[in-house]
């Protein structure tokens, strides 16, 4: 990997101290998410006036994606089956998370809508920008990574700053993801590739991404030095580097990526659902029927025109029966069947799967 990130709620310290409380905690729960963040909003907006201060950034956007994975991925719940050969978003646990994005917005106001966040973009001083309204502190906390710093270690007097991992209802878990590199087979000159491979695995280009605050670096050994966890220059964020980092060894599980459709097909699923639930384009239980509906069409259609995806399919619908008729026996499933990653943990969690 050039670089990991585990996204999390970035809280304004300042902000929470304002109104007399104190930042969110390192984890927590959905309840205590929910109970946090209306005092907060109670206490940051006068009655009868128009709400301009946020518990939390948009759940919207690629940002958003994951706070909605980690929730219904608490509940047990992946995108997929464990062979990810169909999407299983169809189901009650996907509708009480779009059910409680919705209440958050619309109904808590711990969240921006679409229109509270164009009349930020109006206002002087306010520019629309996530970065400038979390400095403010009109957002108390913004959905992100580590990355963030770079930007807010540019303002002129950067909040203190502290982490929470996704809330949960019951499973705690992250989503980790990294930007990564790999030697083309047919390179003309793979001796220089390797060499660019060692190069990100060194000292040296680890620790430029520990200064520069770009997430994680590649070799976690380095998250465990004074660099990166009290940068001399930015006291401000002392205590907030190791939650990320304790996240990505602990409770991080990479997407579920299916081979059967492309990944970037789902998110835009996914993200239309999501915004029509919150736009009341759609109720959650009909988003959750019509987003599972969709990604289906799409592995649908992508096998009609490969001969050899829908062979590895086939292979994998035996499998995958197998595997319901073993959890149905209340019988063991050797996790070498399962290739959906958050399966694979989740059965292992549950005392459910065998080596």
């Amino acid at each position: 990997p050039c670089n990991v990130n585990v996204v999390g709620f970035w809280a304004n310290v300042e902000a929470f101290e304002r109104y007399g409380m104190e930042p969110p905690p390192e984890y927590w729960d959905v309840e205590t998410f929910e109970r946090t963040g209306r005092e907060f909003v109670k206490r940051a907006n006068p009655p009868g006036q128009r709400r301009t201060v946020f518990f939390s950034s948009s759940p919207l956007g690629e940002l958003g994606d994951r706070l909605l994975t980690a929730l219904h991925r608490s509940l047990g719940l992946s995108i997929f089956n464990e062979t990810m050969t169909r999407c299983t978003l169809d189901d009650e646990r996907y509708v009480r998370v779009l059910a409680m994005i919705y209440r958050w917005v619309h109904v808590d106001h711990l969240m921006p809508t679409a229109a509270d966040e164009a009349s930020f973009a109006t206002q002087a001083g306010y520019g629309g920008a996530t970065l400038s309204l979390f400095q403010s502190g009109n957002y108390a906390t913004v959905i992100t990574g580590r990355w963030f710093l770079i930007r807010v270690r540019d303002f002129q007097n950067p909040p203190r700053v502290s982490v929470s991992n996704f809330p949960v209802f019951e499973f705690p878990n992250a989503v980790i993801r990294a930007r990564t590199a790999g030697v083309y087979a047919g390179s003309k000159h793979p001796d220089l590739a390797v060499l660019f491979l060692a190069y990100l695995a060194s000292e040296s280009y680890n620790m430029q991404i520990v200064r520069d605050a770009d997430a994680l670096p590649p070799n976690p050994i380095f998250t465990r030095t004074d660099a990166y966890l009290r940068p001399a220059d930015h006291p401000n964020e002392w205590g907030a580097h190791e939650i990320p980092a304790e996240a990505a060894k602990t409770i991080a599980i990479s997407d579920s990526n299916s081979p059967f459709v492309p990944r970037a097909t789902v998110e835009r699923i996914l993200r239309q659902g999501r915004e029509e639930v919150l736009a009341n384009l759609s109720s959650p239980s009909e988003a959750a029927r019509t987003t599972a509906r969709r990604i289906n069409e799409e592995i649908d259609r992508r096998l009609e025109n490969s001969s050899d995806l829908r062979k590895r399919y086939d292979s994998l619908v035996e499998c995958q029966a197998e595997i319901e008729r073993r959890r149905k026996a209340e019988e063991k499933v050797p996790l070498e069947w399962i290739t959906d990653p958050f399966h694979r943990r989740y059965y292992s969690h549950q005392g459910w799967g065998e080596n």
